[in-house]
């Protein structure tokens, strides 16, 4: 809706390209550093799982150092980088009257079928994860690996859902901020998410 809008009133293909790309450089950018730290402790504990189911020798010593996590950090940006191009693809190229009106035809609430098979696709992905703490030997190395996979279609099923409920935790602090464009995003993405019947409050509408 905020791009139909944009598009409507005169932005360039070129503008809603270089949005899209710097929100997602700035969300992975932050999401990625902060995950740095916690990456080298998870990398611990999931040592000392495996080690417990087998699947890497008892003696196994880990190696750390900057290279991985600075080649974490990159992929994570090139890859947001290549999916803002990929989603800011069909928003850049529509005709604004176009967009405007798929825009007030497009459903607000998550459908049941996405919602369901979201959480049972997130369910699926804890189990997996924890196949290495009961199963030994080698096959347990495909638990992790296709729980990660599990877990990343079901965030991206219910990604409008969990978005709401972040901003409902952590969107006070910007509803109450003296900044007009943090409000104007609290309050709009609290009025604009999955089922929401206050559409519109967000500009006194």
């Amino acid at each position: 809706r905020d791009f139909a809008l944009m598009r409507a009133i005169g932005s360039t293909p070129l503008q809603i390209h270089r949005l899209i790309a710097q929100e997602g450089l700035i969300v992975a950018g932050a999401g990625a550093l902060v995950g740095v730290i916690p990456g080298f402790f998870l990398a611990v504990v999931m040592r000392f799982g495996f080690a417990q189911a087998g699947v890497i020798p008892q003696d196994f010593a880990l190696t750390f150092g900057p290279i991985p996590a600075l080649i974490a950090v990159v992929v994570m940006v090139a890859a947001s980088q290549l999916a803002a191009a990929v989603a800011a693809r069909r928003p850049a190229r529509i005709n604004p009257i176009e967009a405007l009106q798929e825009a007030s035809t497009t459903p607000s609430r998550l459908g049941r079928g996405r919602a369901i098979t979201g959480v049972l696709l997130g369910i699926i992905g804890l189990l997996a994860s924890a196949i290495p703490l009961v199963v030994p030997g080698t096959i347990a190395v495909a638990g992790p690996a296709a729980a990660a996979l599990f877990l990343i279609v079901a965030v991206g099923l219910l990604g409008p859902l969990l978005v709401r409920i972040a901003v409902t935790i952590f969107g006070g602090p910007l509803r109450l901020s003296k900044s007009p464009a943090a409000f104007l995003a609290a309050t709009n993405a609290r009025n604009l998410g999955p089922g929401s019947r206050t559409r519109g409050r967000a500009f006194g509408t």
